[in-house]
C-alpha cells in the first residue's frame, strides 16, 4: 500500500502525520519512508489527486481545493485538522463587482484554479476571460486582469496588494482521499486514519462546541462551511435552514446548523459565508456534495421544499417556452415580484402571497439562484421599488438535478404544457410588447417599456 503526503507548505501537518504512523528518521531517501505496511512519499501536494485517482496510490492527503481543481476522481474519507483556508474571488479595493446583481457582462479574471473559477463565474458572467497563472495571482489585478481567484488563508496578501474579498468559491480542508472507484474500505487505511485523528483534540468534539458530545454522549462529529458548496447545492439546506431542524442525508448522516438561527430569516444566514454545519465526524466537503447531489436527485427538492420547487421550475420551463415558441432568441426578465406570481396562476398553481413570494425571492437570490435586482433605468426613465429577475446558470443546473427524479419531471410537464398553451393563446401580445421593448436595441429601450408590460399576462422585460 502506497500512501501520499504533501510537501511544500503542508509538509510540518506531513510530518505530524509520519510522527505518528511511527515512521523512522533513517530512511535512504528523505522522500520516501516506511511505516505502519505501507510506502509513504513526500509530494507535491499537487500531484497526489491524480495519482490516487489513477490508482498509482492507494490514498493521499490532500487539500481539497487541488482534488477539486484537478478534477481527479476521488472521494474524502476523512479530514485533516490544522488546515483552515479559502478560494475566493478577490477585486482591486473600491471596483465594486456585483455579480449578484447581474451588472458584470464582462471579466477577466486571473488564477491558478482556473477549473474552480469557470464552474463558479461561468454562470454569473456573459463574457468571461480566465487567465491561468503559477503564482502570484494577486500582481495581475488591476492592470492585466480585472480580478483574481486565490487561495487565501489569512488575507494579509490580499491586503497588501490592496484587494477586496469578494465572495468565497470553495471552502478548503485537507482530506485523506481514495479512488472514487475504489474497492477498498477504510480499514486498511485505519493506521493513517489514527493518525489523523491524533493530530488534533477534537477527535472526539467539534471544535464549535468543545466538549458538548462527551457530556451528552452523542456521536462525534464536525463542521464545514455552507459556502463550501456550490450554489445550487446550497438548495438542500433550505430546509434545516428555515426552522433549525437536522435533516438526514442518505449516506452521509444527520447534517444541523452550528448556531441555530430560529429568529434570523434564512435568506440572511445563507447570506453569510461563516454560517457552518455539523456533519459526522471524519466526512470531508467532497463526502456532503456527495450527498446533497443524491438528496436533490431524489426528489426531495419537490417533497421537502415545494415553494422553492414550484417557483425554479416554474422560470426554468417559461425560460424554455419563450425560446422554443421563437418568441424571443434570448432570455427576458420577470418585469417584477408580481410577474412571478402570475406565472403560478397560469400553470395552474394557487399564487403565493406577496409576502411568501417576496420570502421566496429572497431566498432564492440569497442562494445565489437568480438575478434579482431593480428595474433598469432604461425602461422606465427612473428607479423604483420593483425587482426584475431571471434564473441563473445555477438555478438551470439546480432545475436540472432535481428534475432527474420521475414525479418531479412529471409535475414540471404538466406545468410545462398549460403555459405553453398559455403562450400560444397569447403569443401576438408577447410578441407586440417584445418587439416594442426591443426597438432600440439592448442597450436601449422606450421609457414606458416597464408600465406598458403591466397590460401583459405575465410582465416581461428584455
Amino acid at each position: 500500500m502506497r500512501i501520499g503526503l504533501p510537501k511544500g507548505r503542508f509538509e510540518a501537518l506531513s510530518r505530524r502525520l509520519m510522527a505518528n504512523l511511527g515512521v523512522s528518521g533513517d530512511d535512504s531517501s528523505p522522500l520516501r519512508f516506511r511505516a505502519a505496511g505501507c510506502d509513504v512519499l513526500l509530494l507535491k501536494a499537487r500531484d497526489i489527486p491524480p495519482l490516487v485517482a489513477s490508482g498509482r496510490l492507494t490514498a493521499g492527503v490532500a487539500p481539497s481545493e487541488l482534488t477539486r481543481e484537478t478534477g481527479a476522481g476521488c472521494r474524502a474519507v476523512a479530514t485533516v485538522s490544522g488546515y483552515s483556508a479559502r478560494v475566493s474571488l478577490l477585486e482591486p479595493a473600491g471596483a465594486g463587482l456585483d455579480l449578484a446583481g447581474g451588472t458584470v457582462d464582462r471579466l477577466c479574471v486571473a488564477t491558478e484554479f482556473p477549473r474552480i473559477a469557470e464552474e463558479y463565474l461561468r454562470p454569473l458572467v456573459d463574457d468571461l476571460t480566465i487567465l491561468h497563472v503559477y503564482g502570484s495571482a494577486e500582481a495581475f489585478a488591476p492592470s492585466l486582469a480585472d480580478a483574481v481567484v486565490d487561495c487565501v488563508e489569512t488575507g494579509s496578501t490580499a491586503q497588501a496588494h490592496q484587494l477586496d474579498e469578494v465572495r468565497v468559491l470553495h471552502e478548503c480542508s485537507l482530506e485523506v482521499i481514495v479512488g472514487a472507484r475504489s474497492s477498498e474500505g477504510t480499514g486498511d487505511l485505519s493506521a493513517l486514519l489514527r493518525a489523523c485523528a491524533a493530530m488534533s483534540d477534537e477527535a472526539a468534539t467539534s471544535p464549535d462546541d468543545p466538549g458538548s458530545e462527551k457530556e451528552h454522549g452523542t456521536a462525534p462529529s464536525a463542521t464545514i462551511g455552507l459556502h463550501s458548496q456550490p450554489p445550487y447545492l446550497r438548495a438542500a439546506c433550505l430546509p434545516l435552514l428555515r426552522d433549525g431542524t437536522p435533516t438526514e442525508f442518505e449516506g452521509l448522516g444527520v447534517v444541523a446548523p452550528v448556531e441555530p438561527r430560529v429568529a434570523v430569516p434564512p435568506y440572511l444566514v445563507m447570506w453569510d459565508r461563516t454560517t457552518r454545519l455539523r456533519v459526522p465526524q471524519g466526512v470531508g466537503v467532497g463526502g456532503v456534495t456527495t450527498a446533497f447531489e443524491a438528496w436533490l436527485q431524489a426528489g426531495n427538492l419537490r417533497t421537502q421544499a415545494p415553494d422553492l420547487f414550484a417557483l425554479l421550475c416554474l422560470m426554468s420551463v417559461w425560460d424554455d417556452l419563450v425560446r422554443e415558441t421563437g418568441l424571443m432568441t434570448g432570455r427576458v426578465y420577470f418585469a417584477s415580484e408580481t410577474a412571478v406570481g402570475r406565472l403560478h396562476v397560469h400553470a395552474g398553481l394557487e399564487e403565493p402571497s406577496a409576502e411568501h413570494l417576496d420570502r421566496l425571492l429572497l431566498e432564492a437570490q440569497s442562494l445565489e439562484l437568480i438575478y434579482r435586482f431593480p428595474v433598469a433605468f432604461k425602461f422606465r426613465g427612473t428607479y423604483g421599488g420593483e425587482h426584475q429577475c431571471r434564473l441563473n446558470g445555477w438555478g438551470r443546473r439546480l432545475v436540472q438535478r432535481a428534475l432527474v427524479d420521475p414525479v418531479s419531471a412529471a409535475t414540471a410537464a404538466e406545468w410545462s404544457r398549460a403555459l405553453r398553451a398559455h403562450l400560444d393563446d397569447h403569443r401576438d401580445v408577447y410578441q407586440s410588447h417584445i418587439d416594442y421593448v426591443g426597438s432600440q436595441g439592448l442597450a436601449f429601450a422606450p421609457v414606458d417599456s416597464w408600465e406598458r408590460s403591466g397590460a401583459l399576462p405575465v410582465p416581461l422585460l428584455l
